[in-house]
């Protein structure tokens, strides 16, 4: 997933799971710390997902989408929504219109 180097708030994503009927739909995100300013990722306590150490589960509100994210590395999360194709598809229209780019797993 390719992101731009000199724009530090360009990010990738990317469905990882099938589209269609299913509980959960999982994407990955690619891109540096400074993406979170710009992004709709919401917690009932503060917590910045970049503080967060790898591994950690942060459960929160993406728009009105509850979610789980998931620091995997230093520039990498897993953003784990509800399944299904209108879910996926509004997660998606949120990632384009905060600049993110859509690419192939």
């Amino acid at each position: 997933m390719p992101t731009s180097m000199s724009d530090p708030l360009s990010f990738s994503a990317s469905i990882v799971t099938p589209l269609g009927r299913g509980a959960v739909s999982t994407w990955k995100l690619r891109g540096s710390a400074e993406i979170w300013s710009k992004l709709p990722f919401e917690t009932s306590i503060p917590l910045d997902p970049v503080s967060q150490p790898i591994g950690r589960i942060l459960f929160g509100q993406w728009d009105a989408e509850e979610v789980l994210l998931i620091r995997t590395s230093e520039n990498e999360w897993e953003l784990h929504t509800h399944g299904g194709r209108a879910a996926a598809c509004r997660i998606e229209e949120s990632l384009k219109s905060h600049g993110g780019s859509i690419v192939d797993w």
